[in-house]
C-alpha cells in the first residue's frame, strides 16, 4: 500500500485515543482503544510456545487491531493488508513498518489515512527475529 503499515493508534480521521497497543512482557499487546464509529479493542495476549508467537500471531497481536487480513483480522483504522504482497515488496513493508510515515497510503477504511497515526516505535519494540518474521508474513499475503 503506499502504505501506512501497521497502524497501531486508534484513529482514522480522528485523533488517536489511546493507541490500540502497549508493551507487555517484552511483546506488543493490543490496549483498548475507543474511537467514535470503531469497534473498541480487546486486549489479547500475544503469547505463544516457548519459542515466541508464530508471525500469524505476532500480525494478529501487534497489527490486527488497526489493520485487517482476511481470515486473521477485522481491524478498520489502517489499510487493510489482505493482499499487501501482492503491491508491495519485503523492502517497501519493512520501511512501512519502521518509518511509517516516509509513504502514506492513499486509502484507509475511513478515507484518506492521515501521517502520524502509526507509532514509529515498532523497529525498537520488536526484536530483529519479530521484524523479520513480521515482514515475511505480510510480504507472502498475495
Amino acid at each position: 500500500m503506499a502504505l501506512v503499515l501497521l497502524a497501531a493508534a486508534c484513529g482514522g480521521a480522528q485523533d488517536p485515543t489511546p493507541e490500540c497497543l502497549v508493551a507487555e512482557d517484552g511483546s506488543l499487546v493490543p490496549a483498548g482503544c475507543a474511537v467514535e464509529g470503531q469497534p473498541t479493542a480487546t486486549p489479547t495476549a500475544t503469547a505463544g510456545p516457548a519459542t515466541g508467537p508464530t508471525a500469524q500471531q505476532l500480525f494478529a497481536g501487534t497489527c490486527g487491531t488497526c489493520h485487517a487480513i482476511d481470515g486473521i483480522s477485522v481491524g478498520a483504522v489502517g489499510p487493510d493488508l489482505t493482499q499487501i504482497g501482492a503491491r508491495a515488496d519485503a523492502a517497501y513493508i519493512r520501511q512501512s513498518i519502521i518509518d511509517p510515515d516516509a509513504v502514506i497510503a492513499e486509502a484507509c477504511p475511513s478515507g484518506a489515512c492521515p501521517p502520524g497515526v502509526m507509532p514509529k516505535t515498532f523497529g525498537g519494540l520488536l526484536s530483529a527475529g519479530q521484524l523479520d518474521a513480521l515482514v515475511d508474513f505480510l510480504a507472502a499475503r498475495r
